[in-house]
């Protein structure tokens, strides 16, 4: 089977992403987006930690991440223990 994947006109480019440690107050706040699943709340802690090439962004604007830069950053968050204790 061949599988061709078609690049999106809409993805969020980015080149530099600063990501602070999250502190108790910015889970707290991400998990009030709980009830929308897994993704979204790493979409609001995402949005409230990190800069992404100098700027802040909204979860509207890291929605349209690709699925790889999201998973790295999913996966730096892991390395800051706070994912892997909530199963996201």
């Amino acid at each position: 089977m061949k599988t061709k994947i078609i690049k999106s006109e809409n993805t969020l480019k980015v080149n530099e992403v600063t990501m602070r440690e999250p502190l108790a107050a910015d889970i707290l706040e991400a998990q009030k987006f709980s009830g929308e699943g897994d993704a979204a709340v790493s979409l609001a802690l995402m949005a409230q930690i990190c800069e992404f090439d100098g700027k802040k962004l909204t979860i509207e604007d890291l929605k349209r991440l690709s699925i790889n830069d999201f998973l790295d950053l999913s996966t730096t968050l892991a390395g800051t223990g706070w994912m892997d204790s909530q199963n996201v």
